[in-house]
C-alpha cells in the first residue's frame, strides 16, 4: 500500500480547506505538511497564505520568509510577502521588495499590477509616471487581459494623452467580439470623444463601459490573472493566491 503518511495528502486537503475558508482546519494539514517535507517551500507558502487570511500578518512574514529561504527566485513568494507588508501597512517596504521581484522577474504580471497601484496611490507627478509606465509594461506581457488594458486607457485619459489611449481603447473591441447590452454604443461615444481630444468628456462613458464589461467571462479571467481567483478592488493585493503544489 501507499505511504500513510503522503504530504500529497495534506496538501490536497489543506487546499480544499483554503477554498473553503476553512482557515483552521487548513492550518493543521499545512502545519502537518511542513513537519513531512520540510525542504518543500509549498507547505510554508501555503501556511503563510493561511496566516495572511487571519491577518495574523507577523505568522504569514515567518512562514513566506520560510518558502523565500529555499526558493529565493520564485516571483510568486516575493509577491506574497509585499502583499504580506502592503496589508500591514508597511508600504515602503511592499515596494521596495516588488520592486526587487520584478528585477529578477520583469515579466511577473501580479508584481507589475500590485506595484503599479501603489504607485497610483502616492499620487505625486514621478510616481504616477512610475504607475503609468508599469501598466503599459502589463499590457506588452498580457495582451489580451481587458481589465489591464482598460486601467491603461484611463490612465492615459487622466494625463490627456488622447491618442495613446484612442490606440488601446480601439483595441479593445476586437478581444470582444459581443458587446453586451449599452456597451457598444459607450464605447463608441468613448472613441468620440478621445478622436477630438475630449479626455474630460470620456471619463462618463469610460466607466459606464466598464460597468458593462466587468460581467463578461473575458474581463474577469483578466482580473483574475492580475489578483488572483477572486479579484479584489484596485489598490487590495488578492487574498486568494493559487495554492502552491509540492511537485
Amino acid at each position: 500500500g501507499g505511504n500513510p503518511l503522503d504530504p500529497r495528502g495534506f496538501q490536497v486537503l489543506g487546499e480544499a480547506y483554503l477554498d473553503e475558508n476553512r482557515l483552521e482546519e487548513a492550518e493543521a494539514q499545512f502545519a502537518t505538511l511542513v513537519r513531512l517535507a520540510p525542504e518543500q517551500p509549498a507547505g510554508y507558502v501555503n501556511l503563510g497564505l493561511v496566516y495572511l487570511r487571519m491577518g495574523r500578518y507577523d505568522r504569514a512574514e515567518e512562514q513566506i520568509q520560510r518558502a523565500l529561504r529555499i526558493s529565493a527566485e520564485d516571483p510568486d513568494f516575493g509577491f506574497m510577502l509585499a502583499t504580506v507588508y502592503q496589508l500591514a501597512g508597511r508600504e515602503n517596504e511592499s515596494r521596495e521588495l516588488l520592486e526587487r521581484t520584478l528585477e529578477r522577474a520583469p515579466r511577473h504580471a501580479k508584481s507589475l499590477y500590485a506595484l503599479a497601484n501603489l504607485y497610483t496611490q502616492r499620487g505625486d507627478t514621478a510616481s504616477v509616471g512610475r504607475a503609468e509606465a508599469l501598466v503599459e509594461e502589463l499590457v506588452e506581457v498580457t495582451p489580451a487581459n481587458v481589465a489591464a488594458r482598460l486601467d491603461l486607457v484611463e490612465l492615459l485619459v487622466r494625463h490627456g494623452r488622447a491618442d495613446r489611449a484612442t490606440m488601446h481603447l480601439e483595441e479593445i473591441r476586437p478581444q470582444i467580439p459581443e458587446l453586451p447590452g449599452d456597451a457598444e454604443r459607450l464605447l463608441d461615444q468613448a472613441l468620440r470623444f478621445l478622436r477630438r481630444s475630449q479626455t474630460e468628456a470620456v471619463a462618463t462613458p469610460l466607466r459606464r463601459f466598464r460597468d458593462f464589461l466587468s460581467v463578461t467571462p473575458i474581463y474577469q479571467a483578466g482580473i483574475r490573472e492580475l489578483w488572483g481567483p477572486q479579484g479584489e478592488p484596485a489598490g487590495v493585493p488578492t487574498l486568494t493566491f493559487s495554492p502552491i503544489s509540492i511537485a
